[in-house]
């Protein structure tokens, strides 16, 4: 099964409330795929929450977001 890219921005969580809804999301994908008769997808997301990573541009969040992507990418 192939993937996508995604990006979670947020200025209201803070990083461990963004990394429990990511781990909320992988679990239901996780059930659905397994309901499904599927195998279950990975998903990679990077995240970036505006209080937290000191944001100073509407661009600073994107970048924040795909350097987390690629963190997760390499724990895989």
């Amino acid at each position: 099964m192939g993937g996508d890219e995604f990006a979670a921005i947020s200025d209201s969580q803070d990083e461990k409330g963004l990394l429990a809804c990511l781990e909320d999301a992988k679990a239901n994908l996780s059930y659905l795929a397994d309901a499904m008769g599927l195998e279950a997808p990975t998903l990679c997301v990077g995240f970036s929450s505006v209080q937290t990573d000191g944001a100073k541009t509407y661009e600073d969040p994107l970048k924040y977001a795909d350097k987390h992507l690629y963190q997760e990418k390499g724990t895989r």
